[in-house]
C-alpha cells in the first residue's frame, strides 16, 4: 500500500525534477 506521505514525496520529487529541467534548458 502507498501511504499519502509516499505519494506526496513522489509528487514533490517529480515537480522538483521538472523545475530543475526547466532551469537547465534556459
Amino acid at each position: 500500500k502507498l501511504r499519502k506521505h509516499q505519494i506526496t514525496g513522489l509528487v514533490v520529487a517529480v515537480i522538483a525534477a521538472v523545475i530543475l529541467a526547466m532551469m537547465v534548458e534556459k
